[in-house]
């Protein structure tokens, strides 16, 4: 099969790297599952977590589900100062996953 994962501009959701991680994480599931022999994995969902920073007053969540053809639907959460470290762990375990090191 051909897998396309990323911003593509004609698919209706945000560019944002949580969104492609999501489509990556589904694509390496199918490759596996049909070099296993198994029936197809599955499809992505549409769904994203996105932190959004409010100086020091803390962070908001943005959670929402983009489908194609259909209207978003999702949540606001915040903004918090819980959501300050659920954030910086957010980047660092991509940073480590995607890169082998720690940054912080």
């Amino acid at each position: 099969g051909v897998y396309a994962i990323g911003d593509v501009t004609s698919v209706g959701t945000p560019k944002a790297g949580v969104f492609s991680e999501g489509q990556g994480a589904v694509v390496a599931e199918e490759i596996s599952s049909q070099l296993r022999g198994d029936p197809q994995a599955g499809s992505y969902g549409g769904r994203g977590v996105c932190y959004t920073e409010f100086g020091r007053d803390g962070v908001g969540l943005v959670d929402v589900t983009f489908l194609q053809g259909e209207r978003p639907t999702g949540a606001f959460t915040g903004p918090s100062h819980d959501f300050i470290e659920a954030k910086t762990e957010f980047g660092s375990s991509r940073i480590t996953r995607w890169f082998g090191r720690d940054w912080s």
